[in-house]
């Protein structure tokens, strides 16, 4: 009899936890958010007390007010949270110089030139007053600045900015001065040797397979190349680039073997269990996903060892239950429903799947671990579809034969990993160690050469969305209805009405909730423009407003990447789209924006080279019953209220030593454009020559395009002209021109740009925050940093 009486609360904690954090979080000033919280706990109290009086008064329906209690309990929790990242001293502390004190965290994340920190804040001291607050704050510093080992108390000068509509952080500190207050504590000096070791024994070939193993060891995943972390999310190989509740259960099965081998008491296997899990925690850093992870790895174990498919639901909704009440930021994050999701398929359909196997007719030739590694793999996939669909990521017929035949070395990965780590730090010398990382690494380019494969295939591959991710939920809650309500009537057990009605009710409210069109994870909320990952090409998009729709300034050099880009984004209606030359990676996607939308008007420039891209153009156009009009500097393009004024070409560029390639070039269109009042340099691919001209009139912009994909062949006075706060580059990984030059991006570091490529962080958006500030969100830390 499967015991599922904790289904129903933890789902209902699970979406009271969103449903507070998602709408609390969406409330741009910080006074009338923490308002706002405050007035939910009360509701939430009140809601609480309501059901225990109801449930005195009637003494009936346990299970409704158990429901109700937990999902109150969830709303608290959220709010509770939002009001002690908003308390009004710590508002006060905003946008001030302040010393904060509190002790580093980890895994470090970087940007182009930005590191991202985690610190455990205890401590705010301004020059007007000092707040004792635990709050997590991210601290910005430049990527290369030395940053003191996880565990470290600092003191940070710096000042606090608002983290946004952020569900894991209560605010940014930009950082001038991190100084060590002490060292680490002796475990977590331990574990940075752990990592610092594993880190030297890797061999550097393969790159793939050593970074593969470096995450799946000891989640670090910085050295996953853009090109690898994009065929692992292709293939449905995703959830092996980091730590996950698998690799944890490896960790302690593994504890658990060798006690056993020696013959240890059962209460002396357990403890080594969890003291060797406690420890790995704290290897891999205790961040959200590592204890996530760890939860439900000792859920699988747990339900494995006390009554598996039984009692596993129960034990996982108690999991889900107390994470989301003590970390309810979890309940917001797409990692935590993927782990919540693998782990109920591997619990209760994998056993029902090995089951129908063993009893097929050809099911006694098949060897029992081929069965359980298939019928496992086959159960998470499942299990896991609504919410890839609901994330937008692909879902594709590859990712189930990618994962089987991945999946036998996971475990080879992860324990030769840990092995490599363990082995170098104590004195048997290097060799052992060197040898445990190679077989590890080479495991690991398995799997990077299966993702390359993978990804590769469209058979049957769908781009997820809400109602595709709805459709797949709901056919899993009838499919398990059907199968309590046949469990029922053959043995006897649990109620269905009671768990179907409490899971598809609370359910509906988790996607609503978590999907609705202001709150999906990509566009990120307010963005104002995106330059599209089109590979090496150029295409940006700027956000419909005021009525009207999208501007797409270039369409990049593969129609199905604008095609995806634009659909990601939303846009079914371009007002104009903007041709800046007639270069292939420019040009070439035309008809994957052109198909199946609605578009006002094409604007390209006067010169009309190369000449087969361009009578390309005009006959994709022709076909349609559409026009292009062409455009010299003066000229204007109004959308809505917003006005595009070309600011070049004044001349085409000709003579001398300048190839035709250069030409066009220096022929593009130049925009600048003033959104909302944001002032936007687009500038196509223009070289030093068109560069010279324009650095002569009125410069400084708020977001600039760099030219020609941040290639060398740039003039040295252009970006310190602009004087750009935001710069984007485009550019294909690993393309064979070397885009972008690593002097061209210093040169706009060095006039105080942020800088972002798309190169190493697919789609950016440029958003602005409820406070005016710009910032980026790029598609892969969005959906990537679950």
């Amino acid at each position: 009899m499967i015991d599922a009486r904790l289904v129903g609360p933890a789902l209902a904690a699970w979406a009271g936890a969103l449903v507070s954090l998602v709408g609390l979080t969406s409330i741009d000033a910080l006074d009338s958010r923490r308002a706002g919280a405050l007035y939910v706990m009360a509701l939430g109290v009140l809601a609480a007390l309501v059901a225990v009086a109801g449930l005195l008064v009637v003494r009936r329906g346990a299970t409704v007010v158990i429901t109700v209690a937990a999902g109150a309990l969830g709303v608290l929790a959220s709010a509770g949270q939002i009001a002690g990242w908003t308390s009004p001293a710590l508002v006060a502390a905003m946008s001030t110089q302040a010393e904060v004190r509190g002790t580093i965290g980890g895994p470090v994340r970087t940007s182009m030139d930005t590191a991202f920190v985690p610190l455990a804040v205890d401590q705010v001291t301004t020059r007007h007053a000092t707040v004792h607050a635990q709050v997590p704050v991210t601290l910005t510093v430049p990527r290369f600045t030395d940053i003191p080992a996880a565990g470290t108390p600092v003191s940070v000068i710096g000042r606090l900015r608002p983290a946004g509509n952020s569900v894991t952080s209560a605010a940014y500190l930009n950082a001038e001065e991190v100084l060590a207050r002490g060292p680490a504590s002796r475990m977590h000096r331990a574990a940075q040797s752990i990592r610092e070791s594993l880190a030297r024994s890797l061999p550097d070939a393969p790159p793939g397979g050593s970074a593969l193993v470096a995450g799946l060891a000891i989640g670090d995943e910085q050295h996953m190349s853009p090109e690898l972390v994009e065929q692992m999310r292709n293939s449905g190989l995703a959830h092996l680039t980091a730590v996950s509740g698998g690799n944890v259960a490896m960790v302690v099965g593994a504890v658990l073997g060798i006690a056993w081998m020696i013959r240890l008491p059962m209460v002396v296997r357990v403890l080594c269990a969890l003291a060797a899990l406690g420890f790995y925690v704290v290897v891999v850093h205790p961040q959200p996903s590592v204890l996530r992870a760890a939860v439900m790895g000792s859920v699988v174990v747990v339900s494995l060892v006390v009554g598996g498919r039984r009692s596993g639901p129960s034990i996982l909704a108690a999991a889900v239950l107390i994470l989301v009440v003590l970390a309810p930021s979890l309940s917001a994050r797409w990692g935590f429903a993927l782990s919540v999701a693998a782990t109920a398929g591997i619990v209760l359909l994998a056993p029902a799947l090995q089951r129908a196997v063993t009893e097929s007719r050809w099911g006694h030739r098949v060897p029992v671990p081929v069965t359980m590694a298939a019928t496992i793999t086959i159960a998470a996939q499942i299990a896991t579809a609504p919410v890839l669909l609901a994330m937008g990521a692909f879902v594709g017929l590859a990712a189930i034969p990618a994962n089987l035949v991945s999946m036998p070395v996971v475990p080879l990965i992860t324990l030769a990993g840990l092995g490599a780590a363990v082995l170098a730090v104590v004195p048997v010398g290097e060799a052992p160690a060197d040898f445990l990382a190679w077989i590890g690494a080479w495991a690991g380019e398995w799997i990077a050469r299966v993702a390359a494969v993978a990804s590769q295939v469209e058979v049957l591959r769908i781009r997820g969305s809400a109602p595709l991710a709805i459709l797949a939920l709901g056919g899993a809650v009838a499919i398990g209805v059907a199968h309590l309500r046949r469990h029922r009537r053959d043995q006897g057990g649990v109620r269905p009405s009671a768990v179907a009605v409490a899971g598809v009710i609370s359910t509906a409210v988790i996607v609503w909730s978590a999907f609705p069109p202001s709150a999906r994870s990509w566009p990120p909320r307010g963005w104002l423009m995106t330059q599209c990952d089109v590979g090496q090409g150029d295409a940006l998009v700027v956000a419909p407003r005021d009525g009207a729709g999208a501007v797409v300034i270039d369409v990049g050099p593969s129609a199905r990447a604008i095609d995806s880009c634009l659909s990601d984004l939303g846009v079914h209606h371009v007002s104009a789209v903007v041709l800046t030359h007639f270069h292939a990676d420019h040009v070439g996607g035309l008809t994957g924006l052109i198909d199946g939308r609605r578009v006002d008007a094409v604007f390209a420039t006067v010169y009309d080279e190369p000449v087969e891209q361009f009578r390309g153009v005009g006959h994709e156009l022709r076909r349609r019953g559409m026009s292009m009009r062409r455009l010299l500097a003066g000229s204007t393009i109004d959308v809505g209220s917003s006005t595009y004024r070309v600011l070049w070409p004044r001349r085409i560029i000709t003579g001398g030593r300048i190839s035709n390639g250069s030409i066009a070039n220096n022929a593009s269109l130049v925009l600048e454009a003033n959104l909302d009042g944001v002032r936007v340099l687009l500038t196509g691919d223009i070289e030093p020559p068109a560069q010279a001209a324009l650095v002569s009139g009125p410069g400084g912009f708020d977001v600039v395009k760099i030219p020609h994909h941040g290639s060398a062949h740039q003039h040295p006075l252009f970006a310190p002209w602009a004087q750009a706060d935001l710069a984007v580059v485009s550019a294909g990984s690993g393309n064979r021109f070397g885009h972008p030059s690593p002097d061209t991006l210093q040169a706009w570091i060095d006039t105080g740009a942020r800088v972002v490529r798309t190169d190493q962080s697919g789609d950016v958006a440029i958003v602005r925050s409820g406070d005016g500030s710009l910032g980026f969100a790029t598609r892969r830390d969005m959906l990537g940093s679950s």
